[in-house]
């Protein structure tokens, strides 16, 4: 099934494969770059991974996304991959290797500058599941 992680997503996944959080709010420096206050659209640069998958959605390289959170990944969770970083080095974007389509992201990618690219390849993704599903032999 195909899933896209939003914020508390990316903490999610990362946490159910072994993986832990840190306080953001604890250091100046990052609580500044990742807008940790409430209300807070703070921007900054992260970059995404070339061949990976969140990349053959928004394109690789350096970009800027929105940051508004008080949490971030410590410690990878097992299997997951890193596909995104902030210019701080921390993660903001996780993906499942083999999985036909699961991507997380730190960023609200629907707050500016929005990347709605990733929502229509993630609707696209749903209807294929939904339409394999609903012509499978097995499925029921």
């Amino acid at each position: 099934m195909p899933v896209l992680g939003i914020c508390r997503g990316i903490q999610v996944l990362n946490v159910v494969y072994g993986g832990n959080m840190k306080d953001l709010r604890s250091d100046p420096e990052t609580a500044a770059c990742h807008g940790t206050g409430l209300g807070s659209l703070t921007a900054h640069s992260i970059t995404i991974t070339a061949g990976t998958r969140l990349a053959e959605v928004l394109g690789p390289g350096t970009r800027q996304v929105n940051s508004f959170h008080g949490q971030g990944i410590d410690q990878i969770g097992e299997g997951l991959q890193v596909v995104a970083r902030a210019e701080d080095g921390l993660v903001e974007g996780l993906a499942l290797p083999g999985a036909t389509f699961v991507i997380t992201t730190q960023w609200h990618p629907e707050v500016p500058p929005q990347q709605k690219s990733l929502f229509d390849r993630f609707t696209h993704e749903a209807r294929r599941y939904r339409d394999r599903k609903l012509t499978s032999p097995l499925s029921g």
